[in-house]
C-alpha cells in the first residue's frame, strides 16, 4: 500500500467512525471532534456528506497535484548534489531561478523538500556526517593596524601565540584607542 492509498483508507475510517459516533452512539458533533483530535468543522462537513460524495472528496484530496510539482527536478537536483540544504535556503533558491516563483510561506517549501527527502530517499545530512568542517580550516586572524595618519591597514595572521596576545588585549570587534582599530577571526 502506498501513501496515497494509506491517506484514503485513513479517511474512509475517520468518515466512518464520524457517522458512527453521531448516528448510533448520538454524540455531539464537539464531543466527536474532541474524541478523534479533528476540527469540529471536518465533523460537520463529513457529516453532511454522503458516502460517494465523501469518496469523491477524499479522492480530490490525495491526489491534488502540489503547488510546487513544477519545481520538483530542480528542488530533487540540488537536494541530491547538496543533502544538507535546508527548506529555507532551497526557498531562497526557488525564488532566485524562478522569477515566476509564487508566493509560499516557508513552511509550505519545507513540507514539499520534507516530501521529496521521503519519496527520493534523500535524508538530510546531520552536521557530524557533512562533507566538510570548520575544523579542516585553520584560522586566521584578521588585524586592522592604524597608523599615525589614521589609515587602517589589515593584515592576516595565521592564528598562533602572537595572535592570542593580541587577542587578550583587545576584544574582537571592538574598537581599540590603541595601536589596534578591530581584530577579526575567521
Amino acid at each position: 500500500m502506498n501513501a496515497k492509498d494509506y491517506k484514503i483508507v485513513c479517511r474512509i475510517i475517520m468518515y466512518d467512525n464520524i457517522q458512527s459516533l453521531r448516528n448510533e452512539e448520538h454524540k455531539s458533533i464537539q464531543w466527536i471532534a474532541d474524541h478523534l483530535g479533528v476540527n469540529f468543522r471536518t465533523v460537520k462537513k463529513y457529516l453532511e456528506m454522503t458516502r460517494d460524495e465523501f469518496e469523491t472528496f477524499s479522492n480530490k484530496v490525495v491526489n491534488k497535484p502540489h503547488l510546487l510539482a513544477l519545481y520538483k527536478s530542480f528542488i530533487v537536483e540540488r537536494l541530491t548534489k547538496y543533502p544538507d540544504t535546508p527548506a529555507a535556503q532551497m526557498h531562497d533558491w526557488l525564488k532566485e531561478h524562478y522569477p515566476d516563483f509564487p508566493k509560499v510561506s516557508p513552511q509550505t517549501v519545507y513540507n514539499y523538500v520534507m516530501k521529496l527527502r521521503s519519496d527520493y530517499n534523500l535524508p538530510k545530512v546531520s552536521e557530524p556526517n557533512r562533507l566538510y568542517s570548520a575544523n579542516e580550516f585553520k584560522s586566521f586572524i584578521t588585524i586592522a593596524k592604524r597608523n599615525e595618519t589614521a589609515d587602517i591597514k589589515p593584515e592576516i595572521k595565521p592564528l598562533g601565540d602572537e595572535s592570542a596576545n593580541l587577542l587578550s588585549k583587545v576584544e574582537p570587534g571592538k574598537s581599540s584607542k590603541d595601536e589596534y582599530e578591530h581584530i577579526w577571526i575567521g
